[in-house]
């Protein structure tokens, strides 16, 4: 027996939030002290009342959904960009093959891209591009990449425009502070996944079989979320569009 595997990373903000109440509360029934987890636990719970506060002003924000929409279309971009150099580093043709290859070494040097704050995305695309659009841009030519390069770019510009012209100083501290939030959060829900896991081995599974069969179950739940809403995507639906993917 051991505690699922769920990306809390590609939860959206409430899902996000949720997930978090519903194993804050299962933790605190059973006890930190019998879980074995009363330090990462005590380190947690500041985190969750910050997520908790975060949310409330997010909400209270009109813009955050236009905000939210641009995010989303430039990462759903990235990722299409991404995807194709894999394919072309595939190709039957060596000469495109050796330049998907290049452009996906490129790439992999600026991993996780969605991840980042709105700020940081921002900046850390736009190197991107100019290094792909200026030393490899006979390599997107080659493999017929270049027109995601510029909607890349286009919709970057476009969502820093918005960024600039409606997301005030408060707000933006807000929304960095969030994404930072559930960084560290995630951290700290793994490190004590791990520590049970291990303790499980150690000490046996009966002290621990209700809290893991009952978290276990929050996590199938939001597996199946992810994989139905992936299910989705892949067919060209458009999901309902949240804040954040960290």
């Amino acid at each position: 027996m051991e505690i699922e595997h769920l990306k809390t990373s590609n939860l959206r903000n409430e899902e996000h939030f949720q997930f978090d109440t519903e194993f804050t509360g299962l933790v605190q029934t059973h006890t930190p002290a019998a879980l074995g987890i009363v330090q990462d636990f005590t380190a947690y719970l500041p985190l969750f009342e910050s997520e908790n506060e975060a949310l409330k002003l997010i909400r209270a924000s009109s813009y955050t959904k236009d905000l939210a929409d641009a995010d989303y279309k430039r990462d759903e971009t990235y990722r299409g960009m991404y995807g194709m150099v894999k394919t072309a580093s595939n190709h039957f043709r060596d000469d495109v093959k050796q330049a998907g290859m290049r452009l996906r070494v490129v790439m992999d040097n600026f991993n996780s891209v969605a991840e980042l704050p709105y700020d940081q995305e921002t900046a850390t695309l736009g190197h991107l591009l100019d290094n792909l659009t200026g030393n490899f841009a006979a390599d997107l030519a080659l493999t017929g990449i270049a027109e995601w390069a510029n909607e890349l770019r286009n919709q970057n510009t476009a969502f820093n425009t918005l960024l600039q012209t409606r997301y005030s100083e408060s707000a933006g501290k807000t929304q960095v502070n969030l994404r930072a939030t559930r960084l560290a959060m995630d951290v700290v829900y793994n490190r004590m996944v791990k520590r049970i896991n291990a303790l499980m081995l150690i000490n046996g599974e009966t002290a621990y079989t209700t809290f893991v069969n009952e978290l276990n179950q929050r996590i199938q739940h939001y597996n199946s979320m992810l994989a139905m809403r992936k299910g989705r995507s892949s067919k060209g639906d458009n999901p309902p569009i949240e804040v954040v993917q960290v």
